[in-house]
């Protein structure tokens, strides 16, 4: 049920989102650790991706949502590939953002999904678990 109202949450008032973002990140990755197949992986995933391609230039939402956003990313492991199409399109969008503090923040999340997803036994990565 908390879950389901963090779903319902994530359209907040742009004053509420860095909060919303944050419960939801939190009890997301909390009580739903051990597994990555969850549905409210995708849920919480698909609906925040969703809210922020209907609103792509607005810097508050993306920097909050950029910032607390990891722990779902390495949580959910290779189970990002569902997400790729949205998310990718959202960080390509926002690497053409004027602020700085974007780019950075995009380019940290492009490396950690690229880290979770990338072809394990790859001629690229170390044999010692790279």
């Amino acid at each position: 049920a908390i879950l389901d109202a963090c779903c319902h949450n994530i359209p907040a008032d742009d004053e509420l989102w860095y909060r919303v973002v944050e419960v939801s990140v939190l009890l997301l990755t909390c009580t739903q650790r051990s597994n990555p197949r969850s549905p409210w992986y995708d849920r919480v995933l698909s609906e925040m991706l969703g809210h922020l391609e209907r609103q792509p230039l607005n810097k508050e939402r993306r920097v909050a949502w950029l910032t607390l956003i990891g722990p779902v990313f390495d949580s959910m492991g290779l189970f990002l590939l569902a997400h790729f199409r949205l998310l990718f399109s959202l960080f390509f969008q926002w690497m053409h953002a004027d602020d700085d503090r974007t780019v950075l923040l995009v380019l940290e999340r492009i490396h950690t999904v690229i880290k979770l997803t990338w072809i394990r036994k790859s001629p690229y990565t170390s044999r010692a678990g790279g």
